[in-house]
């Protein structure tokens, strides 16, 4: 567990998620900790749809989500680009629990996405 909590926990967090979340995702279950970092010539909103474009076709293997966007203090996250995460979620409805959390990353550095997928243990 502690692994995965050093991907999905940050200090810098704006909507924060601690080890009590992901223990509260992974007891009894098993899944799946998917990253994606944004290609540096990709803008905030074509990173964002082709990461959840690519992760609705393994989605449905999953129960519960815990996701965490990391965006540079220079190029926060938006109102529209958070639409589209909203849009996954409400297309992939048949998760369970969903988390998720927001942290400010230095000037200059790629956005990123921490995604954590389970389904429980004996599915």
């Amino acid at each position: 567990m502690a692994d995965v909590a050093t991907v999905m926990v940050h200090r810098s967090g704006l909507v924060n998620l601690d080890g009590d979340d992901v223990r509260t995702i992974l007891e009894d279950r098993s899944g799946m900790l998917y990253q994606g970092v944004k290609d540096a010539d990709e803008d905030n909103k074509t990173f964002l749809t082709s990461f959840c474009s690519e992760l609705s076709g393994k989605s449905r293997h999953f129960k519960y989500i815990m996701i965490c966007f990391g965006f540079p203090e220079d190029d926060p996250m938006m109102m529209d680009e958070l639409i589209i995460v909203n849009q996954f979620l409400h297309t992939n409805d048949h998760f369970e629990t969903t988390m998720w959390g927001l942290y400010s990353k230095p000037e200059k550095a790629l956005p990123s996405i921490e995604v954590l997928c389970t389904t429980d243990i004996d599915q």
